[in-house]
């Protein structure tokens, strides 16, 4: 995930950035990176949670994301662990179907 974080930015320094620091990525839908972040466990996982409850929910994409470390990994002596942590913004679909939504 951090080799992605360092082609989407280029003032990425390798390191996360806690949540109130970290920004939130919202990229066009046919960008490598994008396809990449949406393929992570994580988000994949909850993005199939979205496709199987889709009568229930209504049709629902990932709109963007946020990466960030928690703090207390943050704060710990070297070795320091930066675990990263994704947070999905969750909306409405608009627009026609296909793409890389999800």
């Amino acid at each position: 995930m951090t080799e992605v974080l360092e082609r989407m930015s280029e003032d990425f320094d390798g390191g996360m950035k806690t949540w109130h620091d970290a920004d939130w990525i919202d990229m066009d839908e046919d960008e490598e990176e994008w396809k990449a972040l949406l393929s992570t466990p994580n988000v994949a996982g909850n993005a199939w949670f979205l496709i199987q409850h889709k009568v229930a929910l209504g049709h629902k994409v990932v709109g963007r994301l946020k990466i960030f470390a928690d703090e207390e990994s943050m704060a710990g002596e070297p070795p320091n662990q930066e675990i990263p942590n994704i947070c999905m913004e969750v909306i409405d679909f608009e627009g026609e179907t296909g793409g890389n939504r999800l």
